[in-house]
């Protein structure tokens, strides 16, 4: 008789999602896919120099939120239903 806490094998009934980690290199060699992006979603001009004048943590979230969505980026880099976080 098995205890009562050990698990069946392969009785698993909420597996933990796979997830995909990407690293900040391949978010910036895909610049373009981010440029317009942020363009579209949130009427970012980056050209505009508007990125001298926000933190790092500004430009991460609304990066992260392009990762999120239906975007350039995210087909960009090859992500379909993969759970993705920051």
């Amino acid at each position: 008789m098995r205890d009562w806490y050990g698990p069946v094998d392969g009785d698993d009934p909420d597996p933990e999602p796979e997830v995909t980690r990407i690293g900040w290199d391949t978010i910036l060699n895909n610049w373009i896919s981010v440029e317009t992006d942020l363009h579209e979603r949130f009427g970012i001009d980056v050209e505009s120099g508007i990125l001298h004048q926000r933190t790092w943590r500004w430009l991460k979230l609304r990066i992260n939120d392009l990762i999120d969505q239906p975007t350039r980026l995210r087909k960009a880099l090859g992500l379909t239903t993969e759970t993705t976080r920051s």
